[in-house]
Protein backbone atom coordinates (compact mmCIF):
# COMPACT_ATOMS: atom_id res chain seq x y z
CA UNK A 1 0.00 0.00 0.00
CA UNK A 2 2.88 2.34 0.78
CA UNK A 3 4.58 1.53 -2.51
CA UNK A 4 1.39 2.39 -4.37
CA UNK A 5 1.12 5.66 -2.46
CA UNK A 6 4.74 6.56 -3.25
CA UNK A 7 4.45 5.82 -6.97
CA UNK A 8 1.28 7.90 -7.19
CA UNK A 9 3.03 10.79 -5.44
CA UNK A 10 5.88 10.48 -7.95
CA UNK A 11 3.38 10.55 -10.82
CA UNK A 12 4.43 7.09 -12.00
CA UNK A 13 0.89 5.92 -12.68
CA UNK A 14 1.88 2.74 -14.53
CA UNK A 15 3.98 1.49 -11.61
CA UNK A 16 1.29 2.47 -9.12
CA UNK A 17 -1.24 0.45 -11.14
CA UNK A 18 1.12 -2.52 -11.34
CA UNK A 19 1.53 -2.57 -7.56
CA UNK A 20 -2.19 -1.97 -7.00
CA UNK A 21 -3.01 -5.00 -9.11
CA UNK A 22 -0.44 -7.02 -7.16
CA UNK A 23 -1.95 -5.88 -3.86
CA UNK A 24 -5.47 -6.64 -5.12
CA UNK A 25 -4.40 -10.18 -6.02
CA UNK A 26 -3.40 -10.65 -2.37
CA UNK A 27 -6.37 -8.81 -0.81
CA UNK A 28 -9.19 -8.53 -3.36
CA UNK A 29 -11.75 -7.49 -0.74
CA UNK A 30 -9.73 -4.59 0.67
CA UNK A 31 -11.65 -1.34 0.14
CA UNK A 32 -8.48 0.77 0.34
CA UNK A 33 -6.81 -1.25 -2.41
CA UNK A 34 -9.94 -1.03 -4.56
CA UNK A 35 -9.91 2.73 -4.06
CA UNK A 36 -6.24 2.86 -5.03
CA UNK A 37 -7.01 0.83 -8.14
CA UNK A 38 -9.75 3.33 -8.96
CA UNK A 39 -7.34 6.20 -8.44
CA UNK A 40 -4.70 4.59 -10.66
CA UNK A 41 -7.16 3.95 -13.47
CA UNK A 42 -8.53 7.48 -13.13
CA UNK A 43 -4.97 8.86 -13.33
CA UNK A 44 -4.57 6.85 -16.54
CA UNK A 45 -7.87 8.26 -17.90
CA UNK A 46 -9.57 4.86 -17.81
CA UNK A 47 -12.63 6.30 -16.15
CA UNK A 48 -15.06 3.40 -16.67
CA UNK A 49 -12.63 0.93 -15.09
CA UNK A 50 -11.92 3.38 -12.28
CA UNK A 51 -15.64 3.67 -11.57
CA UNK A 52 -15.96 -0.13 -11.31
CA UNK A 53 -13.29 -0.18 -8.59
CA UNK A 54 -14.81 2.77 -6.73
CA UNK A 55 -18.19 1.00 -6.74
CA UNK A 56 -16.53 -2.11 -5.33
CA UNK A 57 -14.86 0.01 -2.62
CA UNK A 58 -18.24 1.52 -1.78
CA UNK A 59 -19.77 -1.94 -1.40
CA UNK A 60 -16.87 -3.17 0.73
CA UNK A 61 -16.91 -0.09 2.97
CA UNK A 62 -20.31 1.65 2.83
CA UNK A 63 -19.46 3.86 5.81
CA UNK A 64 -16.52 5.40 3.92
CA UNK A 65 -17.97 8.61 2.50
CA UNK A 66 -14.67 9.60 0.83
CA UNK A 67 -15.32 7.25 -2.09
CA UNK A 68 -18.48 9.18 -2.99
CA UNK A 69 -16.45 12.02 -4.55
CA UNK A 70 -14.60 9.96 -7.15
CA UNK A 71 -17.78 8.01 -7.94
CA UNK A 72 -19.69 11.25 -8.53
CA UNK A 73 -16.84 12.66 -10.63
CA UNK A 74 -16.53 9.53 -12.78
CA UNK A 75 -20.29 9.49 -13.36
CA UNK A 76 -20.11 13.13 -14.45
CA UNK A 77 -17.20 12.48 -16.82
CA UNK A 78 -18.99 9.44 -18.28
CA UNK A 79 -22.19 11.47 -18.88
CA UNK A 80 -24.12 9.46 -16.28
CA UNK A 81 -25.62 12.69 -15.03
CA UNK A 82 -28.54 11.31 -13.02
CA UNK A 83 -26.23 9.01 -11.10
CA UNK A 84 -23.69 11.82 -10.66
CA UNK A 85 -26.43 14.08 -9.30
CA UNK A 86 -27.48 11.39 -6.79
CA UNK A 87 -23.92 10.99 -5.53
CA UNK A 88 -23.29 14.72 -5.38
CA UNK A 89 -26.48 15.11 -3.35
CA UNK A 90 -25.11 12.60 -0.82
CA UNK A 91 -21.90 14.64 -0.65
CA UNK A 92 -23.76 17.94 -0.31
CA UNK A 93 -25.81 16.49 2.55
CA UNK A 94 -22.58 16.04 4.51
CA UNK A 95 -19.88 18.75 4.63
CA UNK A 96 -19.29 19.79 1.02
CA UNK A 97 -16.07 21.44 -0.03
CA UNK A 98 -16.06 24.30 -2.55
CA UNK A 99 -14.89 21.77 -5.13
CA UNK A 100 -17.91 19.57 -4.33
CA UNK A 101 -20.19 22.55 -4.88
CA UNK A 102 -18.50 23.40 -8.17
CA UNK A 103 -18.74 19.82 -9.43
CA UNK A 104 -22.39 19.58 -8.36
CA UNK A 105 -22.93 22.86 -10.21
CA UNK A 106 -21.35 21.33 -13.30
CA UNK A 107 -23.84 18.46 -13.20
CA UNK A 108 -26.75 20.86 -12.78
CA UNK A 109 -25.46 22.93 -15.71
CA UNK A 110 -25.21 19.82 -17.89
CA UNK A 111 -28.75 18.88 -16.89
CA UNK A 112 -29.92 22.31 -18.09
CA UNK A 113 -30.63 23.60 -14.59
CA UNK A 114 -28.68 26.86 -14.88
CA UNK A 115 -30.19 28.60 -11.83
CA UNK A 116 -29.23 25.68 -9.58
CA UNK A 117 -25.76 25.55 -11.16
CA UNK A 118 -25.23 29.26 -10.45
CA UNK A 119 -26.47 28.74 -6.89
CA UNK A 120 -23.86 26.00 -6.39
CA UNK A 121 -21.09 28.10 -7.93
CA UNK A 122 -22.00 31.13 -5.79
CA UNK A 123 -22.02 28.95 -2.66
CA UNK A 124 -18.53 27.68 -3.53
CA UNK A 125 -17.15 31.20 -3.90
CA UNK A 126 -19.09 32.50 -0.89
CA UNK A 127 -17.48 29.86 1.30
CA UNK A 128 -14.36 32.02 1.36
CA UNK A 129 -12.17 29.01 0.63
CA UNK A 130 -11.75 29.84 -3.06
CA UNK A 131 -11.61 33.08 -4.96
CA UNK A 132 -13.34 33.98 -8.18
CA UNK A 133 -9.96 33.60 -9.93
CA UNK A 134 -9.58 30.07 -8.55
CA UNK A 135 -13.14 29.29 -9.60
CA UNK A 136 -12.40 30.54 -13.13
CA UNK A 137 -9.28 28.35 -13.29
CA UNK A 138 -11.30 25.33 -12.18
CA UNK A 139 -14.01 26.10 -14.71
CA UNK A 140 -11.42 26.39 -17.46
CA UNK A 141 -9.81 23.09 -16.42
CA UNK A 142 -13.21 21.33 -16.43
CA UNK A 143 -14.45 23.00 -19.63
CA UNK A 144 -13.90 19.97 -21.88
CA UNK A 145 -16.00 17.79 -19.55
CA UNK A 146 -18.82 20.34 -19.65
CA UNK A 147 -18.67 20.53 -23.44
CA UNK A 148 -18.64 16.73 -23.76
CA UNK A 149 -21.78 16.70 -21.62
CA UNK A 150 -23.54 19.11 -23.99
CA UNK A 151 -22.87 22.56 -22.53
CA UNK A 152 -22.43 25.32 -25.11
CA UNK A 153 -18.84 26.67 -24.96
CA UNK A 154 -20.16 30.22 -25.20
CA UNK A 155 -22.18 29.73 -22.02
CA UNK A 156 -19.08 28.53 -20.19
CA UNK A 157 -17.29 31.77 -21.04
CA UNK A 158 -20.15 33.80 -19.60
CA UNK A 159 -20.34 32.02 -16.25
CA UNK A 160 -17.37 33.76 -14.64
CA UNK A 161 -18.57 37.15 -15.87
CA UNK A 162 -22.03 36.45 -14.48
CA UNK A 163 -20.57 35.50 -11.10
CA UNK A 164 -18.25 38.52 -11.07
CA UNK A 165 -21.16 40.90 -11.49
CA UNK A 166 -23.33 38.93 -9.11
Amino acid sequence: KKIIFCYRKLGDNESALKWSLEAASLEPEDAYIQTMLGNCYLDLHQVETALDHYFKAEILSPENKKVLRPIAWCCFVLNKLDLALNYFQLILDEKPTPNDLINAGHVELCNGNKPKAMERYIAAISSGDISLVQFAETLDFDKHYLISNGVDPTEIQLITDYLRFR
